[in-house]
């Protein structure tokens, strides 16, 4: 292929960098750009701009899951996931290094932290394995911790490795080399890492996980100045509130008397032989219609009052919170679930990784310890054999509509082979070497030929 002009590739480059086209201006300044660097200036402009990381944040959000609801079986607002969302924008906009990005989002939380802000920013990072389609209506809480663990381990297998870890819940793998021992190894950590709970008092209901995050000195006297403004401005909605209901009432009693001073008196005596008349209906006085009108807009004051007053209230406090993951006072192995049925155990299996894939032995676990931080360690490793060939894939792809390996997210014994096996080695090796620096990569990728 020939080179594009450069009003195609402006365009090209601008939407695959930042998922916008290039403005009017910014075409006739590159057109009219004569320089040796005039393809670099726009590329650099490209990525440092804000938007870069809104554009590549949504391509990873495809792969979690991510909403704004949880599941899509119930209408229950994930009110904490837009700090995910936030944390990836900020991540890919700082070009965090990539084998740190999925060691904050497996085990930020068992990570060493030197700033409140820090050890948030992690602890959010791991909202990758709460946010998702995830079921918190249903009675039997063994088998919805079991789905969980499931979903959040094909998340982690084809984000990450490229490889379908939820066929070997119920047996060994039908094409690829990974046995029940490989998925209820890794089950093992997540488990000891509850992500949902039991809500006390709502029946069959759950609740997804959420932690309260640190916070600066500096934080902590904001967010106490917020909420004293916002305490405030309750206090006084529910003084208007007041204000209205004894209005109300009023009203409704100064009604009950006019009604009473109006009533008919008694008749005399009824000539039954005479034709009987109409009565006319008496028309209610300026007074009455003047008390029925303010006693029907104060209905609809009180009812908008009292929404805003509930909103309020269950917006009360500030104190930051995200979903996130903790791991369990007792972290332990895990037992095979016989055809994936929690209720039917077998052997109990050491926690650990997928063995095809490992170089050496796993390491030990800490005590106390889900062993999550060991398994990010070991996917982040330049030595496991998948983490950076199907990140590079997974990037060429965005860029050029395929992959080197067409099925992207799977580099198992039925997906594609490699159309340019040596070009992946090459870029997954070249990836490494350069910090895993996404932007750096991409940078190469879109000025070369």
């Amino acid at each position: 292929a020939g080179d594009a002009d450069r009003h195609t590739w402006i365009r090209r480059v601008s939407l695959d960098l930042t998922g916008l086209p290039a403005s009017a201006e910014e075409v006739v300044a590159f057109a009219h750009d004569t320089s040796d660097d005039a393809y670099a200036k726009v590329v650099d402009r490209l990525l440092a701009s804000p938007t870069y990381g809104e554009r590549w944040a949504r391509h990873w959000l495809d792969l979690t899951g991510y909403a704004d609801m949880i599941g899509t079986s119930n209408n229950v607002f994930a009110e904490h996931a837009w700090r995910y969302r936030d944390y990836l924008i900020q991540a890919f906009n700082q070009d965090k290094p990539f084998d740190h990005f999925i060691k904050e989002q497996l085990a930020g939380d068992l990570m060493p932290a030197s700033s409140p802000e820090q050890r948030a920013s992690q602890l959010i990072a791991t909202g990758f394995l709460m946010v998702g389609d995830l079921e918190i209506v249903n009675p039997d809480k063994v088998k919805m911790e079991t789905d969980h663990i499931d979903t959040q381990l094909i998340k982690i297998g084809g984000a990450f490795l490229g490889m379908t870890m939820g066929c070997a819940r119920c047996h060994d793998h039908k094409f690829d080399p990974v046995g029940l021992e490989d998925y209820y190894g890794m089950a093992g950590m997540l488990r000891s890492s509850p992500s949902s709970g039991k809500m006390v008092g709502y029946g069959v209901w759950s609740t997804i996980r959420s932690v309260p995050l640190p916070e600066s000195p500096t934080q902590l006297a904001e967010r106490q100045k917020v909420e004293a403004e916002h305490a405030a401005k309750l206090a006084a909605m529910k003084a208007d509130q007041a204000k209205l209901t004894e209005e109300n009432k009023a009203i409704v009693a100064k009604l009950a008397a006019l009604g009473k001073s109006t009533q008919a008196k008694p008749s005399a005596t009824i000539d039954k032989s005479a034709p009987v008349a109409t009565t006319p209906t008496p028309k209610p006085s300026p007074e009455h219609e003047a008390l029925t009108k303010r006693r029907d807009e104060i209905a609809a004051l009180l009812k908008t009052k009292g929404s805003e007053i509930q909103h309020a209230e269950f917006f009360k406090s500030k104190a930051p919170k995200a979903f996130a993951m903790q791991d369990d006072a007792k972290p332990a192995d895990m037992p095979i679930y016989v055809r994936g049925n929690p209720y039917a155990t077998g052997a109990i299996v050491p926690r650990g990784a997928l063995r095809v894939a490992s170089w050496d032995k796993f390491p030990a676990i800490p005590a106390g310890q889900s062993g999550r931080l060991q398994l990010a360690e070991w996917i982040a490793d330049r030595r496991n054999p998948l983490t950076a060939r199907v990140t590079v894939n997974r990037l060429w792809q965005k860029l050029f509509g395929e992959g080197l390996v067409r099925s992207v997210d799977y580099f198992g014994e039925r997906g594609e082979r490699p159309s340019h096996p040596e070009l992946l080695d090459h870029l997954a090796t070249r990836f490494m070497a350069d910090g895993w620096s996404q932007k750096r990569f991409l940078r190469g990728l879109v000025l070369s030929r």
